[in-house]
């Protein structure tokens, strides 16, 4: 599998050897239509999971540009977020493993037995730089919150998710962090409330 290269204003996503790449504008050309487009260069079982992986780290690498210098977990949330949902749009059938949200394995069911808690607990905490509590919501530190640890993959995830209610994948990944962040506290917020 090659990882998609980052252009200005084109994602081109490649997988194996099949031909041309592809950019936003053609999004229906964006979607894996089976496993087997995934799978083909891959002789393990557990290929469809590290290729969705590989994908979300390269989603995230393109979209970068995003949130550049920006230190703040929302941020890291815009970032992390737009990545996994990235992924599912481009991968409908993927589901919480193949998005590597089944580590730890309470990550979705803890987060959304407490939702509005975990958003919350977010909303407080945007503005934030401080290392203890981006390794609660995005690495396997113990923020003292009490919920699931790397939750912040899944709340970015949904946090894009009912933004793309609105927009295509091709206005997210092109959204300034300065247009997006009012977008993302303003979702942030409702979820919690």
């Amino acid at each position: 599998m090659r990882m998609p290269h980052c252009q200005r204003n084109k994602l081109p996503l490649v997988f194996g050897t099949r031909g041309p790449a592809s950019t936003p504008n053609d999004e229906e050309s964006l979607r894996i239509s089976s496993n087997q487009q995934v799978t083909e260069h891959h002789s393990k079982p557990t290929a469809p999971v590290n290729a969705l992986g590989s994908l979300r780290r390269g989603a995230r690498a393109c979209y970068h540009h995003a949130a550049d210098g920006c230190e703040k977990v929302i941020c890291a949330l815009w970032q992390e977020g737009l990545a996994v949902y990235v992924a599912s749009a481009l991968h409908p059938t993927a589901g919480f493993p193949e998005l590597l949200l089944n580590i730890p394995p309470d990550l979705v069911s803890g987060t959304e037995a407490r939702r509005r808690e975990a958003f919350a607990q977010l909303e407080g905490v945007l503005n934030s730089t401080n290392d203890k509590v981006l390794g609660g919501l995005f690495m396997f530190e113990d923020d003292g919150s009490g919920l699931p640890r790397r939750r912040g993959y899944y709340l970015g995830l949904v946090v894009a998710r009912e933004l793309g209610k609105k927009r295509t994948l091709t206005e997210l990944a092109h959204m300034p962090m300065s247009e997006a962040e009012p977008l993302i506290r303003a979702e942030v917020a409702r979820q919690a409330h």
